[in-house]
């Protein structure tokens, strides 16, 4: 695939727009689809509310991903790299539970929406520090792979 007229960076680029597109998918379709089904359970559910969680989820979730998609670049198999995204994924929520409660910050009260279930206001910190860890990380995997001698 190197052999290709593409830059690296464009080359990574697309394999994380897909990979975001694929994660965008499981992210909202679940939130749209209880508002559909709601009623036939004699219950209500915004369809604002589904979208709002499903947007949460989608923006902390794709930080998890950023992360494996940076590992990927460091090693040459499928395991290392997921398991090591899976176990940061368990310490920070670990360290949320333990620490971060006090602070009422987290990825996991993020990726519930907590803020907007309870507030009705988005957590705003918490997505644009996801979203920024995100996109650095992404360009991290862009500046190890263009340094990286295949």
């Amino acid at each position: 695939m190197l052999s290709l007229p593409v830059s690296r960076g464009r080359l990574l680029g697309t394999r994380a727009v897909t990979g975001l597109a694929e994660l965008i998918v499981p992210a909202l379709a679940p939130s749209v689809l209880i508002p559909l089904l709601s009623p036939a359970v004699g219950k209500a559910y915004g369809i604002e509310d589904a979208l709002v969680y499903g947007g949460c989820f989608f923006v902390a979730a794709s930080l998890f991903f950023s992360i494996a998609l940076l590992l990927s670049t460091m090693f040459e198999d499928v395991w290392r790299p997921l398991l090591i995204s899976l176990a940061v994924c368990a310490l920070m929520a670990l360290a949320e539970q333990s620490v971060l409660n006090r602070w009422h910050y987290g990825i996991v009260r993020v990726m519930s929406g907590e803020d907007w279930f309870r507030h009705r206001q988005l957590p705003w910190p918490g997505l644009l520090a996801s979203a920024g860890a995100s996109v650095a990380l992404f360009y991290g995997a862009v500046f190890h792979l263009g340094r990286r001698d295949f």
